[in-house]
C-alpha cells in the first residue's frame, strides 16, 4: 500500500464506517450466494462475521506493508483461514465480491480518488492473505 493510499483511506474512513452495517449485510449476502461453501467457514452467527468484516477494514487501513507486527498479524489471519479450510481461490473470490459491493455502496460517498485508494488497500490486504493459503 502506498503511503498516500493509507492517508486517503484514513481521512475518509468515517464515511465507510457509517455504512458498515449495510455494506457487511450486502457483502455476506453476495458471498453466500456466489460462494455457498462459505457458510461452512462461518463460525457463530453472521452478526459476528459482520463485526469481523469491520475489524478487517480497520486492519487493512492500518496495516503497513512491512514490519514485524504486520507480518505477525497477517500470519495469524492466514492461520485462522487455514484452520477453517479456506483456500486462496475462495479468498480471491470473496475479495472481488467485497470490492464490488464497496464500489457500489460507496459510489455516492467517496471521490474517485478515495474509491481507488480503498480498492488498492483492500486488494493488497486480501491478496497478501490469500498468498499464504493453498
Amino acid at each position: 500500500m502506498e503511503r498516500d493510499d493509507r492517508k486517503i483511506v484514513t481521512s475518509c474512513f468515517s464515511k465507510v464506517f457509517q455504512k458498515k452495517a449495510l455494506l457487511s449485510t450486502k457483502i455476506y449476502a453476495e458471498i453466500f450466494d456466489q460462494i455457498p461453501e462459505a457458510r461452512e467457514f462461518m463460525q457463530g452467527d453472521v452478526s459476528q462475521q459482520k463485526e469481523g468484516f469491520v475489524s478487517v477494514l480497520i486492519e487493512a487501513m492500518k496495516m503497513p506493508q512491512t514490519g514485524e507486527a504486520a507480518e505477525r498479524r497477517m500470519a495469524e489471519l492466514r492461520q485462522l483461514h487455514v484452520t477453517l479450510g479456506v483456500t486462496a481461490q475462495q479468498v480471491e473470490r470473496a475479495l472481488n465480491i467485497i470490492l464490488e459491493v464497496l464500489r457500489e455502496g460507496l459510489a455516492a460517498d467517496l471521490t474517485a480518488e478515495e474509491q481507488k485508494a480503498w480498492d488498492r488497500v483492500i486488494r493488497t490486504f486480501g491478496l497478501d492473505l490469500a498468498a499464504g493459503l493453498s
